[in-house]
């Protein structure tokens, strides 16, 4: 069954999300070319904010194996692309969820690294925190990342 690259894709990230810690070994081994894969959904499909959000909820999921794969992933630039999909006007609270979740992940770790690249993205959790359109979910998981960025 042929279907869009848009569908392939999310499903490949709904499959990630959901991916039992047991089979963590097999993802670990190419983090860098699942983030690559990861940031240029952003440039292919620019106005699909549910396959960001799948996206970042498939870069959460790859943050919580350990804190090789967190580096990893850092140093392959998923940290400023996370904070870049933040800046999208997602009208739902999925995308800011997933973002601020992987983001909160993220920054839990070498601290001193991830500080120079979010200082100047602070105002990004910050918007997620007053904006009115959302609900607490988003709210929470952005609160989550401002702690562990302090």
């Amino acid at each position: 069954k042929n279907r869009a690259p848009d569908k392939v894709l999310k499903k490949g990230f709904v499959i990630l999300r959901n991916w039992h810690p047991d089979r963590n070994a097999c993802l670990s081994k190419d983090v860098t070319s699942l983030v690559r894969i990861i940031m240029e959904v952003y440039s292919r499909y620019p106005s699909n904010i549910d396959l960001h959000g799948q996206a970042c909820g498939a870069l959460w999921r790859l943050s919580t194996i350990n804190a090789d794969v967190k580096t990893s992933i850092r140093k392959s630039g998923g940290l400023e692309h996370v904070v870049k999909l933040l800046d999208i006007n997602a009208t739902d609270d999925f995308l800011p969820t997933t973002a601020c979740g992987a983001l909160c992940s993220l920054l839990s770790i070498d601290k001193n690294r991830c500080s120079k690249i979010m200082s100047n993205h602070i105002e990004t959790l910050a918007a997620v925190l007053t904006q009115g359109c959302y609900t607490s979910k988003p709210k929470e998981w952005a609160l989550r990342a401002l702690y562990n960025y302090s």
